[in-house]
């Protein structure tokens, strides 16, 4: 049977979820086993968020066939990918993938992309997994191999309500208290044109100001 470990940094979030996920998703499998999600130790880094000691990672790539990366703009994605490859195993990478103009530090954000991530990605990355059209354009200008996998929803619920089809409404999902989301980009749109819903959790200003301005802009705030 063959072994996927998946690696990323150890906090709560969206990446987390999407591993935890994926691990789901693959606990009935007869060829794949993904490993339990595990926190490899990491170190803190001002410069490079967090990095990975050779030591730490060594145990963990070791009992792996596979190693799926999931990363950004870190040294420890780095690290981990570089590893990986050294050991022998294919390497899968996939970027949760934000903006540069969306990083609390754009340009820095941007140079380390470029100067040290791009390298990585084409020499360490046997494939590169994405999420959307627009991540899959900008990856296929960095390696040849890159295949998208869309999000899905697998709560079993069952529990569905149909909405009519409306080319104006637009709907958003998301965490509410983080900028690099995007939800302060809904206060731009043109008023009274769209039927804007927003679904999320959190709270920060621009929630509240989308509550103040609701019926300027024939928005519904919903956290």
């Amino acid at each position: 049977m063959i072994k996927i470990l998946q690696i990323r940094q150890n906090m709560p979030g969206g990446t987390d979820n999407y591993c935890r996920g994926l691990q789901r998703l693959f606990s009935q499998d007869n060829d794949c086993r993904v490993l339990p999600v595990t926190d490899i130790p990491q170190q803190p880094s001002r410069l490079f968020h967090y990095t990975y000691r050779d030591r730490d990672l060594e145990p963990f790539v070791a009992e792996a066939d596979i190693v799926h990366v999931n990363g950004y703009t870190a040294q420890g994605t780095i690290d981990a990918m570089r590893m990986a490859h050294r050991m022998g195993k294919k390497v899968v990478y996939t970027a949760h993938f934000h903006p540069f103009c969306y990083l609390a530090h754009p340009l820095a954000g941007r140079l380390f992309f470029y100067l040290k991530m791009r390298p990585a990605i084409q020499g360490y990355a046997d494939v590169v997994t994405t999420i959307n059209n627009e991540d899959t354009l900008f990856f296929k200008s960095l390696h040849k191999r890159v295949v998208q996998i869309p999000h899905w929803n697998n709560n079993g619920n069952g529990d569905q309500r149909i909405v009519e089809r409306n080319p104006r409404m637009v709907l958003f999902v998301g965490r509410l208290d983080d900028h690099v989301k995007g939800f302060q980009q809904l206060a731009a749109l043109p008023e009274n044109c769209y039927d804007i819903h927003c679904v999320g959790s959190g709270d920060m200003p621009f929630c509240r100001i989308a509550r103040s301005e609701e019926r300027r802009v024939g928005k519904e705030c919903r956290s």
